[in-house]
């Protein structure tokens, strides 16, 4: 999903404009299995909600999927 990158952009605008157009394509109910299964869609949207990963113990990072293992060691506070 192109739009994915433009979440974590600098201008407010562009971020609430992606974020939004993410939201509306989530309506369609016939596309959620390829949002959950064939994109990176939720751990985009998550990633910026979540915390450091060093706030989290061993089972909760085996929980997680690769790619927000991944962004989160980057994430700063």
């Amino acid at each position: 999903m192109a739009l994915l990158p433009q979440l974590e952009s600098r201008n407010v605008l562009r971020r609430r404009g992606a974020a939004c157009t993410i939201r509306n394509c989530c309506f369609e109910e016939g596309d959620h299995y390829h949002y959950l299964h064939e994109t990176e869609l939720i751990p985009s949207l998550l990633f910026p909600l979540m915390g450091s990963i060093d706030d989290f113990d061993e089972d909760e990072r085996e929980a997680l999927a690769p790619s927000v293992l991944r962004g989160g060691r980057e994430k700063e506070r």
